[in-house]
């Protein structure tokens, strides 16, 4: 039934080419920018950059092609559109750990002769980091992503207490305050997907845990890895986070931090616009602080973003390129920051001043020690392994060490290469790394 309404979702894209993104016959070349769309405002934001894009290039026409807010479909829809070497998208948001993939298959146009070097001098240096293969920037940085806690600054107040600064006095905070208030201590994202992976790192790392890329095969720490686990069962088992957040993505810990219904919580930097926008119910009542760390360790943070890439088989290649370089120059990136609260990746935009947040200067630091995920053109067989694995120990199936020596062996006998061999584009069609 899932694979059946995502096959739909993609025929219906490729059905409405023909009416909604027609080559037009005067002269104009139209350009499909496809993205992830986020929030209600957001199409309304890109509309009004594009008609500064158009006004400036007017024989270029964009016309925006939204897909749902979730990292998976995204990239389920990229890799069935790609795979059919469909020239539909000519411009699209691409998650930076989808680069080294598109990268290695031959989508994405390397940006050499399209963008110059210098460009990137006042970007972030792990933005490039994210945005290069094998040697080369394939991708430029829309804008970076870093995980941090949100808390009720009202909240804490009100019972005297301080922004924890471990991971144990966090849960013991949300215990606290949540059964008080009878709300939710602290919710995160649990439900299978993409973020649960973000959240498992988070806590592995913290316990001192790193990936390891083998010859052969890919080895975790297993006393750090059934630490996390144990940690992340234990918020449910003892009421600091609710059972529901196994089922949460990114929108639902949002929407329940938004409408005051959760103490803390884990979230993405553009968090920040949400709690402090018109609709929230806890608008000037927020803080942000690092993620906690685990004693004897430091914090570490997840660093993600998304990327602007072009297609290589699109049939405007220059037109493509003017409306990257458009979208990524200072004043497109300020724009952003400040409707959609996106972090800029140019170190000389500032970020948006937001009085009603206590806490806004630790977003940046947080880029200085934050870490990316894996980067490797087969990271998502290895995504897919814990995404089932973390997902079975939290939902009770399986105890964390029985997770953790499955996870082990399903691991030992996958590789995660830096770069991929020349038989990489046919295992795009292989429905165990698309799915």
């Amino acid at each position: 039934m899932f694979l059946n309404r995502l096959a739909a979702l993609f025929l219906v894209a490729v059905l409405l080419t023909p009416l909604s993104c027609s080559r037009d016959a005067e002269d104009k070349k139209t350009l499909v920018l496809s993205y992830g769309r986020m929030f209600p405002e957001h199409r309304a934001t890109l509309e009004e950059l594009l008609a500064r894009f158009e006004g400036r290039h007017p024989d270029i026409r964009v016309v925006l092609h939204p897909l749902p807010p979730v990292t998976d479909l995204q990239r389920l829809f990229y890799l069935q559109s790609f795979t059919a070497k469909s020239r539909f998208i000519d411009v699209f948001e691409l998650d930076v750990i989808w680069t080294a993939e598109l990268a290695a298959a031959g989508v994405l146009m390397p940006t050499e002769g399209h963008v110059p070097p210098t460009r990137f001098d006042s970007f972030e240096k792990i933005t490039i980091e994210g945005a290069s293969y094998d040697g080369k920037i394939v991708a430029v940085p829309a804008f970076p992503a870093v995980s941090l806690l949100f808390y009720r600054r009202d909240l804490l107040d009100k019972y005297d207490e301080e922004p924890p600064g471990t991971f144990a006095r966090l849960a013991e905070l949300a215990v606290k305050i949540g059964r008080a208030e009878k709300i939710s201590g602290f919710v995160w994202q649990g439900d299978m997907y993409e973020g649960l992976v973000c959240n498992f790192m988070e806590y592995y790392r913290g316990h001192g845990g790193e990936v390891e890329i083998l010859e052969k095969g890919v080895r975790l720490d297993d006393a750090a890895a059934v630490g996390a686990l144990k940690f992340m069962k234990g918020l449910m088992d003892t009421g600091a986070s609710p059972e529901d957040v196994l089922g949460y993505k990114e929108l639902d810990s949002r929407t329940a931090f938004i409408e005051g219904k959760a103490v803390f919580a884990r979230g993405w930097d553009d968090l920040a616009a949400m709690v402090d926008g018109p609709d929230s119910a806890v608008a000037g009542k927020v803080g942000i602080i690092p993620l906690p760390r685990f004693e004897g360790h430091p914090s570490v943070p997840t660093v993600g973003g998304w990327m602007l890439g072009v297609n290589s088989r699109t049939l405007y290649p220059d037109a493509a390129w003017k409306l990257v370089r458009f979208l990524s120059e200072e004043r497109s990136q300020a724009v952003l920051a400040q409707h959609l609260g996106r972090l800029p990746a140019d170190r000389s935009v500032p970020i948006p001043d937001r009085p009603g947040i206590e806490g806004e200067e630790n977003v940046l630091e947080v880029l200085k020690y934050g870490k990316l995920r894996p980067i490797s053109p087969y990271y998502h067989e290895l995504s897919i392994i814990l995404q089932e694995e973390i997902h079975g120990a939290l939902s009770g199936a399986k105890s964390p060490e029985e997770a953790v020596a499955s996870a082990g062996k399903r691991l030992a006998v996958i590789e995660l290469p830096q770069k991929a061999g020349p038989e990489f584009p046919r295992a795009l069609l292989n429905p165990s790394t698309v799915y």
